[in-house]
């Protein structure tokens, strides 16, 4: 995440960064899943007709990352 993502995050929530930390780790936790999620939706598509399926989509979530 970007440190904008992460103000972002905060203010959407009505965190502060003293109070409210382990809620914000859950957040980023769980934004971080989704994005490795939307990472591997797109790579299985991306490689669906390939032979070599799982190669092919684990190099392109490689390249993202």
């Amino acid at each position: 995440m970007t440190s904008d993502e992460v103000y972002k995050l905060i203010e959407n929530n009505g965190l502060t960064l003293h109070g409210d930390i382990e809620h914000f780790a859950e957040l980023v936790a769980q934004r971080e899943r989704d994005e490795l999620t939307v990472m591997f939706l797109e790579a299985h598509e991306g490689a669906k007709d390939n032979h070599n399926y799982w190669h092919v989509a684990a190099n392109k979530i490689k390249g993202k990352t």
